[in-house]
């Protein structure tokens, strides 16, 4: 009993841990897709000042800078230079948890439950934190986007010859 209470906490900590990569996957994923987009407001941009273009470059930055507020939540950006304490992070506070997890091959101990606790914890807030923030802010950018036809494949006319 105490190996397979042992294997079901080791299985808990692994699903968390799938959790806190998809949320970095999704914010990692959604500011590449901001960047490519302010590329091209830039591109449109060359073609003479919009000013509901600068507002919309100037909203996608701020939806960019929304989302590495949130990257910090789960961990320190890995451009991040020098010491800088993490005990906080959710990355963190998993570690821990599966440290005290693995470090006992019998049933969790009290810390081993408390620190798993911990970490299902700050992971929940912080991916309700993302959940938040997709549905308000990044929804409200891409109907801005949609809005303004911008896209990788924007409308061609047909081309024609003087």
């Amino acid at each position: 009993l105490d190996i397979e209470a042992n294997y079901a906490a080791q299985l808990e900590m692994l699903e968390l841990q799938e959790a806190l990569v998809a949320a970095l996957e999704l914010i990692d994923r959604t500011r590449a897709d901001i960047s490519t987009l302010n590329g091209l407001i830039d591109r449109q941009l060359l073609n003479g000042e919009d000013e509901k273009l600068q507002t919309l470059k100037k909203q996608g930055g701020e939806a960019i800078d929304g989302l590495n507020e949130l990257e910090k939540r789960f961990r320190n950006p890995p451009e991040t230079k020098g010491i800088v304490y993490s005990a906080n992070k959710v990355s963190s506070k998993l570690g821990l948890a599966g440290y005290y997890l693995g470090s006992n091959p019998g049933a969790p101990t009290e810390a081993g439950r408390f620190h798993l606790e911990q970490a299902r914890s700050a992971l929940e807030e912080s991916v309700n934190a993302v959940n938040t923030y997709v549905a308000g802010s990044i929804t409200d950018y891409r109907q801005a986007v949609e809005q303004a036809g911008i896209g990788l494949l924007s409308p061609v006319r047909p081309l024609s010859l003087p």
